[in-house]
């Protein structure tokens, strides 16, 4: 019967162990520090549902855009990708990752406007200044996190 018991709780330790595992496989880190907002959404669920229907979001995906930049890309060359993705994905301004192959390449992503310290206006836009793996930036004003610095 002990046999049994300490069976039991060996599989069970054994589960939790290969579901937390699970858990860190998907956590989706780029390589040039930028996090995936998939992560943000394991902690901020609703903030999340709320981020994943929003034009942020969306960038990337909006059929519009998909089509304009498909056709830039085709008339100007590289040079377009650069342009177009400043916006539409703005963490690629510091990655370089024009090919979108970053796991964090995501619209405008949670972590972008959170890891944000400075603007600048310019001719053609604006520059960011941004923070990527340091502590995350908002409105408020004593935030806390246990996981991240804020």
């Amino acid at each position: 019967m002990r046999y049994r018991i300490k069976m039991i709780v060996i599989g069970i330790l054994l589960l939790a162990a290969a579901a937390f595992a699970q858990n860190l496989r998907d956590i989706e880190i780029s390589t040039k520090g930028y996090t995936s907002s998939k992560v943000c959404g394991k902690c901020h669920k609703e903030i999340h549902s709320y981020w994943s229907k929003s034009m942020h979001a969306l960038a990337l995906e909006d059929p519009i855009f998909q089509t304009s930049y498909k056709l830039a890309v085709f008339e100007e060359g590289e040079k377009a990708k650069a342009f177009c993705l400043r916006c539409h994905a703005p963490t690629t301004a510091e990655t370089k990752d024009y090919d979108l192959t970053d796991p964090a390449t995501e619209g405008i992503s949670c972590d972008f406007c959170h890891s944000v310290t400075g603007v600048k206006s310019t001719k053609t836009g604006f520059e960011f200044t941004t923070d990527p793996g340091g502590p995350k930036r908002s409105i408020l004003k004593k935030a806390e996190s246990p996981v991240h610095k804020v």
